[in-house]
């Protein structure tokens, strides 16, 4: 019996070196830290730069960060390392989330009523249980219709759908003559070298950084896709195309499409 996704969020943490794979991404990332530090960054927003007593920073650079700069939707703007904007469409407030391959991250504070929170989970992609807790926060605080909790049960019953419905999609094991085919390192310019292998007789993607379990998805399309199964980051998807008489694996990001070759020897 598969497991739910509350399940895999109780499972043991990931090792720490498998966090090697947000190194090539800083400084935008990789910050580590703790609830109790994070605390104190909160404290010194909402003292507006004054903390324990002492101006630690200018109140007129620390409120500077708070412009918006490049909007987001109707309701919010990124201003300098935070965003900025309202919740629920009234409530002026200042945020910032983060993740790595095995943490999700949440701070945010109600800057005209000097109140704030900082969420730290064990889990990847946990903004449904960030939302649910901030929910709750305003609830508390506003008297607001109690839906938190109502939210969060609906949020990880659609979670355990999806989850449910791609896997009759993948092959964990696929056959190994098929993945044969794509065995060997690839390269693809700003992504750099990955290589297929078989490790202990399944199948596997090392990026160098990060290792996963290798499937085969065959998509409801019919696309036939090699994707990461486990591991800090799965569901990453290679597309086996033929491009100039030759096979490459095509990773699919949004705006921008990386072309894995094969490395030269």
């Amino acid at each position: 019996m598969k497991a739910t996704a509350e399940q895999k969020c109780r499972e043991g943490g990931a090792p720490l070196d498998a966090e090697r794979w947000v190194l090539p991404v800083r400084p935008a990332g990789g910050t580590w830290s703790s609830v109790h530090d994070m605390a104190r960054v909160l404290l010194l927003e909402l003292g507006r730069g004054k903390l324990d007593g002492k101006q630690v920073i200018a109140e007129d650079v620390l409120l500077a960060r708070r412009q918006p700069q490049v909007k987001i939707n109707d309701d919010a703007s990124y201003g300098l390392g935070l965003a900025v904007g309202k919740t629920h469409g009234q409530l002026p407030v200042v945020n910032h989330g983060g993740g790595t391959g095995g943490f999700t991250t949440w701070f945010m504070f109600l800057p005209e009523h000097d109140v704030g929170m900082v969420m730290v989970s064990n889990a990847s992609g946990a903004g449904a249980f960030n939302s649910a807790v901030e929910r709750r926060l305003l609830e508390i605080l506003f008297d607001g219709r109690p839906e938190a909790k109502d939210n969060l049960t609906a949020a990880v019953a659609l979670i355990d759908k999806q989850l449910a419905d791609d896997w009759k999609l993948i092959q964990a094991d696929p056959d190994p003559a098929w993945f044969k085919t794509y065995a060997g390192a690839w390269t693809a310019p700003g992504l750099g070298r990955i290589e297929l292998r078989t490790d202990k007789g399944k199948a596997v993607v090392d990026a160098g950084e990060w290792k996963a379990p290798v499937g085969k998805l065959t998509d409801r399309d019919g696309t036939v896709k090699l994707i990461t199964t486990g591991g800090i980051i799965p569901g990453i998807a290679l597309i086996p195309r033929q491009q100039d008489g030759r096979t490459v694996l095509v990773l699919e990001a949004g705006q921008q499409s990386y072309v894995f070759e094969r490395a030269k020897k």
